[in-house]
């Protein structure tokens, strides 16, 4: 459940907020039932929250949504149980990018559509990077530690360095399909509109 509270309020001394001429309101966000505790990662434009929480009788985390009116939502793993543990990275128009890791295997990149039933797609092994609005992604694969651009279930390699460490990262994907982050220790845009 959320709970919103105008300024001044002593249950939230911590801050406030004001958007135009709105009242202002904080949020407190609840764990799932069981959690106590988590940590959100992301806001999509329309107040959707993504993250983690410690819910259930296991000790691992497991990527949670909350919805602008404060519905917490567990987001399925691809591999349940209980050596299982998951976050969500980030989110845009609906779509949530984050990862799994399973006990004695690999981190799996999942992406969650919004409305789609059947569970979370996985994009390989690594990390999730960043996602736009129209659920392209940006992901970097391990072993071989490359960046690829995930538009329209097409990948494409973004360039950097050939090596077996990690010498680039995306922080950010714009709706035009404009990539931002660094290669090195250089800040980079990879254009990647299709022509």
């Amino acid at each position: 459940m959320a709970v919103a509270a105008r300024r001044g309020d002593p249950r939230f001394p911590a801050g406030h907020g004001r958007s135009g001429r709105r009242p202002a309101a904080c949020v407190r966000w609840t764990c799932l039932r069981g959690g106590s505790g988590g940590r959100s990662t992301d806001i999509d434009d329309d107040g959707t929250v993504v993250g983690w929480t410690d819910s259930g009788p296991d000790t691992a985390t497991h990527a949670t949504r909350w919805s602008p009116d404060g519905t917490v939502q567990r987001l399925p793993e691809h591999r349940p149980g209980p050596e299982t543990g998951s976050t969500a990275e980030a989110v845009r128009g609906g779509t949530v990018l984050g990862y799994e890791i399973y006990a004695t295997g690999p981190t799996a990149i999942l992406r969650w559509r919004d409305g789609a039933a059947a569970g979370p797609d996985v994009l390989g092994e690594g990390t999730p990077q960043a996602v736009n609005g129209h659920g392209s992604v940006v992901v970097r694969t391990t072993p071989d530690t490359k960046l690829w651009l995930i538009q329209n279930e097409v990948r494409r390699s973004l360039p950097t360095d050939s090596t077996p460490y990690p010498t680039g990262e995306v922080v950010a994907l714009t709706d035009g399909d404009i990539a931002y982050g660094r290669w090195n220790s250089t800040p980079v845009r990879w254009d990647c509109r299709l022509p």
